[in-house]
């Protein structure tokens, strides 16, 4: 009689949490859509993506980009002033357009300013 006993009452245990989670389901569900909802109508907080990065760090970060992603890296200067980044030289054509996106991932970043001569524009200006 006590197993019997000790069965059901692992029943009813079980039972009873399976009623409970699905009431918490149901009652739950449409409250954390209005729950989300308010959360998105509140204001973001001014706050900067990450920690302020200093110039030299972010020119070192901006140099070893060029020096992965450029075929002649000797040939570009790098400026950084209060987080914004300048890049100036001749790179060949399509190193651009990667080095904008290697480049506008950095930590710290505030501005990116490319301007880059490709090879086809340095050897027009010259004729």
């Amino acid at each position: 009689m006590k197993s019997s006993f000790t069965q059901y009452r692992s029943y009813s245990l079980l039972g009873g949490m399976a009623i409970g989670a699905g009431l918490m389901y149901l009652v739950g569900a449409g409250r954390a859509s209005r729950r989300r909802a308010r959360s998105m109508d509140k204001p973001i907080s001014a706050v900067p993506r990450g920690p302020a990065v200093p110039d030299w760090v972010l020119a070192e970060r901006a140099r070893l980009e060029v020096w992965r992603t450029t075929a002649n890296p000797d040939s570009i200067q790098i400026s950084v002033r209060d987080g914004r980044v300048t890049l100036w030289g001749p790179v060949l054509a399509g190193e651009p357009e990667t080095l904008r996106e290697k480049l506008a991932k950095l930590p710290g970043l505030r501005k990116l300013d490319l301007q880059l001569i490709t090879r086809e524009e340095a050897t027009a200006r010259v004729a």
